[in-house]
């Protein structure tokens, strides 16, 4: 069976035997479901529910939605300059972009976190038996860090973070998941990227964070990213207005 879920990523699952006896195979995946987060326990009749209500795509909706019950991502990406990752996420190119230093996120890999680069595969993996999706723990890790290479464009890293090592907000995004919030140093901050489109007023609040000592930023000021001239591509306006014309090589 072949399961998608919402951002293209595929489930393959090889249970012949046990989707032969349709109440055997729903208690299996329960109790896999279950050894997942201990604390949302799952029946037999959640997964016959969900057969009902997803049809096909039951397996990786149940199986998306125990994992959101124990972990949160954080996306980033390696890019900070493809036009497509501004127009999907910051508002068509109106928000800004904040670069951490991967040295400083690896520090907190550790117990319950975990810093992985998103394998872009060009079709899924198989996997004998429910059992796989939770044993060895590390099998989570894995599955979360996959993706269609349909996606390999935004360069994608994920921190993964259980979430008791989070801290709840009370608030739900567009999905109706809890929103959590995971506490990253300020110093961790290199790079902050702003547009043209971005608006003034948003501007002068990053520059008066980013040079408040108090908050001991690892950069002092925004850079703004403007058009490539010769690449479809955002570049760093510093660097660009810093190249120089053939005339003045000269003049040194």
């Amino acid at each position: 069976y072949l399961l998608h879920d919402r951002r293209g990523v595929r489930v393959a699952s090889i249970m012949g035997v046990l989707e032969s006896d349709q109440d055997r195979g729903n208690l299996v995946f329960a109790q896999t479901l279950t050894e997942i987060q201990r604390r949302n326990p799952v029946s037999p009749a959640d997964v016959e529910a969900a057969r009902i209500r997803y049809g096909s795509l039951y397996m990786g909706e149940l199986y998306r939605q125990q994992l959101s019950t124990r972990f949160g991502i954080v996306s980033l990406s390696a890019d900070p300059f493809h036009p497509l990752l501004w127009s999907h996420y910051t508002l068509d190119g109106s928000g800004f972009a904040i670069g951490y230093k991967a040295a400083e996120l690896m520090r907190l890999s550790g117990s319950g976190v975990h810093l992985r680069a998103v394998r872009y595969i060009p079709r899924p993996g198989a996997m004998i038996g429910y059992k796989s999706l939770s044993v060895p723990a590390s099998n989570m890790i894995q599955i979360m860090r996959c993706k269609s290479d349909h996606w390999a464009y935004e360069s994608e890293w994920r921190l993964i973070v259980e979430l008791a090592a989070t801290l709840g907000t009370g608030q739900k995004d567009r999905h109706g998941q809890p929103v959590n919030l995971f506490r990253v140093p300020n110093s961790a901050v290199g790079k902050v990227y702003y547009t043209e489109r971005t608006p003034r007023e948003v501007v002068e609040e990053i520059e008066t964070r980013l040079r408040a000592r108090n908050n001991r930023y690892g950069v002092q000021h925004a850079t703004k990213v403007v058009l490539a001239e010769d690449a479809y591509r955002y570049e760093d306006s510093v660097l660009s207005a810093s190249v120089e014309a053939p005339g003045d090589q000269g003049k040194r």
